[in-house]
């Protein structure tokens, strides 16, 4: 029904046909919405806070929420990571992935997910998941917060910092 009108007028449908980009990164402790597409079409939408941590790795925190159409983080989660990666250029080796869903009764804990194979030589393959404990939070210098909660129309992070951490710009 449509397509005529994308081949008739190209300047000015044109964007439409692109995925959604905004600035390479947002502000330090602010969770932000990521639209991430999916193999089998079902695209959805997730949290995503960053946090880089002293030692050079970077922790991806993506967080479930309540009202995500799509496929679920936890079975899109080798395209997510290739989508975050590429997007934010994040090398695939300093990649920590920390999963969480939101207000979901019986998945209330983290999950660190590791690959057995990784970009550039693979695409993201053979995800694992193991159930964050004290030991893995203390050994990334985080600790989880209880809720996701929201202030002046912004989401509040999800994780305390036990390093120095910035309140501006992290890139």
């Amino acid at each position: 029904m449509f397509d005529h009108l994308r081949r008739d007028f190209p300047r000015e449908t044109g964007f439409t046909g692109n995925a959604w980009r905004y600035p390479l990164w947002q502000v330090a402790n602010q969770p932000d919405l990521f639209a991430y597409k999916a193999s089998n079409g079902a695209d959805g939408i997730c949290l995503l806070e960053r946090v880089d941590l002293p030692d050079g790795r970077i922790v991806i925190a993506c967080i479930s929420i309540v009202g995500n159409p799509g496929q679920s983080i936890t079975n899109a989660v080798e395209e997510i990571c290739f989508q975050v990666c590429e997007r934010f250029e994040i090398p695939p080796e300093h990649l920590i992935w920390l999963e969480h869903y939101e207000n979901l009764p019986g998945y209330e804990e983290w999950s660190w997910v590791t690959f057995e194979q990784l970009p550039p030589a693979s695409l993201f393959r053979n995800p694992t998941w193991r159930t964050m404990t004290p030991a893995l939070w203390r050994q990334l210098g985080l600790k989880p917060r209880a809720k996701l909660l929201q202030q002046d129309g912004y989401y509040e992070s999800m994780l305390d910092k036990e390093f120095p951490w910035p309140c501006d710009s992290i890139v």
